[in-house]
């Protein structure tokens, strides 16, 4: 049985690359042990982050002044209610489960990452920060929940 490395030159230091690195050195192992032509896929190129100036917005706020003495619940919203029937769940889920969270005594949510991500890790590896990941819906969910959980 051969044995296939790669020279040093062409493995890549660390970090993403090297994961990629290994995901096509896996496709091209398990093609030549099946016999099957394999192809290695290009990765999205990377576009820098919205970075520009935004709009100061009103100050005031209809919370109550004691609001951060409450009791918070942190959601990830991928793994909490799904609305839509994909398996994942996502934040108009999360609007239909707010009278819920009320009746548990809950006065204010700490939602885990949901916007865009580059690497889809979830949203820690932010491309856009004032997109909403795809599969947790669209801006406008995100302020119908606001507008629903005031």
């Amino acid at each position: 049985m051969k044995r296939f490395v790669l020279p040093p030159s062409a493995r890549p230091a660390s970090g993403p690359a090297r994961i990629g690195a290994r995901s096509a050195l896996r496709r091209l192992i398990l093609g030549a042990v099946l016999g099957l032509a394999t192809s290695v896929q290009a990765q999205p190129a990377w576009t820098a982050p919205d970075a520009g100036a935004v709009a100061a917005g009103p100050r005031t706020s209809a919370l109550p002044a004691h609001w951060m003495r409450g009791t918070f619940m942190q959601i990830h919203v991928r793994a909490y209610q799904d609305s839509d029937g994909d398996g994942h769940g996502d934040l108009r889920g999360l609007i239909t489960r707010l009278d819920y969270l009320k009746a548990l005594g809950i006065t204010g949510l700490w939602l885990m990452p949901i916007t865009e991500s580059s690497d889809r890790d979830h949203g820690y590896a932010v491309r856009n920060y004032r997109a909403i990941e795809r599969d947790f819906g669209r801006m406008a969910d995100l302020d119908e929940l606001l507008a629903q959980a005031h």
